[in-house]
């Protein structure tokens, strides 16, 4: 059975989560679950635990960063390869166009088709 264009969905929900919460704790998983039901996509982007620490290397390398004294000077910011390629503007839309909203449609319309 063929669909009818107006039966399809006008948009779909597409969630991208960064929160301050342990992935694995119940109330967390629980969350996810509900937003699953809701999105048909849904990617954790991280996940951080409140009252957490670092572990291994990366506690070691943050360690050594703390008593390491920088001239202001030493510090710049750097560029990617990539950042010299020519790339085709990409076409991006917004959807809840918010104070976040229109922040996003403001700066990406300076190299995009927003």
């Amino acid at each position: 059975k063929s669909r009818n264009r107006a039966d399809l969905p006008r948009f779909r929900y597409c969630f991208y989560l960064d929160f301050l919460a342990n992935q694995l704790d119940v109330n967390t998983q629980n969350a996810l679950a509900h937003l699953r039901e809701q999105g048909e996509f849904v990617r954790l982007l991280g996940s951080y635990p409140q009252k957490s620490r670092l572990v291994g290397p990366v506690a070691k390398s943050v360690e050594q960063l703390k008593h390491k004294v920088m001239d202001p000077k030493d510090i710049s910011l750097r560029t990617l390869p990539s950042d010299s390629e020519s790339v085709e503007p990409l076409k991006i839309g917004i959807v809840g166009f918010d104070t976040m909203g229109q922040f996003l449609a403001r700066e990406l319309s300076k190299k995009h088709h927003v």
